[in-house]
């Protein structure tokens, strides 16, 4: 009977000892990486990021850009660069942006804040977000050096489908190369809206009069020793004065009021 008493208490004892031994020890901190390469994109998270978090938001991305690949079928000429954060605030700091910023591009880097696993509503508006600017970086690297910048955002606008503002009253633009030649250098939020409306648009009539291959194939054929000009006449079979003049008169019909020539 002494014996089973000692065998019970000593392992009492034991499971005792094991409890304490657990809780003192501290649980594994979770899988952290400097970076995570993807067919697609390199991925540079800062340090508070874990693996698993690393990985759905590579998942997510990868997803995005290759169903606009498969879309347009041109090749990625090298990896897009992720900039992953995980503070609040962080990108709209890099962007001098409103707070609630939480993506942006910058050449060929996408900056990205982590998304928080129990607010959906947040994972939801990021990946809208990078449904736009995935394809609008991506383009950018596949193109030749001569493609307008109104040519890329009109196209992954017109892609997306959209929702445009209301149309403007009136615009100068009454060639292609009225255009900026740099979006920076739009100023206001109601400018950016027409220039939205107007490239995605012009887009929407050249792809539906010439086709989306031949738009398409303008963003190989179009290098920086090239002109707009040239490439659109090889490509559309027209007269640039034609294209233009066709372009501008269904543009016209577009707006609320007014005409899109100069004066």
């Amino acid at each position: 009977m002494k014996s089973l008493r000692y065998y019970f208490a000593c392992t009492a004892l034991t499971i005792l000892i094991t409890l304490v031994a657990s809780a003192q020890t501290p649980a594994p901190e979770p899988a952290k990486v400097d970076s995570f390469i993807t067919p697609h994109f390199r991925i540079f998270p800062e340090q508070q990021i874990t693996k698993d978090a690393v990985v759905k938001i590579a998942d997510n991305i990868e997803l995005i850009f290759n169903t606009f690949q498969s879309h347009i079928q041109l090749p990625l000429q090298k990896n897009m660069i992720v900039e992953l954060y995980s503070k609040p605030g962080s990108v709209a700091r890099k962007f001098n942006g409103p707070p609630e910023m939480t993506t942006g591009i910058s050449a060929d880097t996408l900056f990205i804040q982590e998304w928080e696993s129990d607010k959906p509503e947040q994972q939801e508006a990021i990946t809208n977000s990078l449904r736009f600017l995935i394809p609008y970086g991506a383009l950018k690297l596949m193109s030749a050096q001569g493609v307008p910048s109104w040519m890329i955002r009109g196209y992954v606008l017109w892609y997306m489908n959209a929702p445009l503002k209301e149309a403007p009253i009136s615009t100068l633009i009454g060639s292609f190369d009225d255009f900026p030649e740099e979006e920076n250098s739009i100023q206001n939020q109601t400018q950016m809206n027409d220039y939205d409306f107007l490239v995605t648009k012009t887009v929407g009539y050249l792809i539906k009069k010439y086709g989306e291959s031949k738009y398409l194939s303008v963003f190989t054929m179009l290098t920086a020793d090239k002109t707009l000009e040239d490439v659109f006449e090889k490509v559309f079979g027209e007269k640039y004065n034609v294209i233009e003049r066709g372009w501008r008169s269904y543009i016209e019909s577009q707006l609320s009021k007014g005409p899109t020539k100069k004066e």
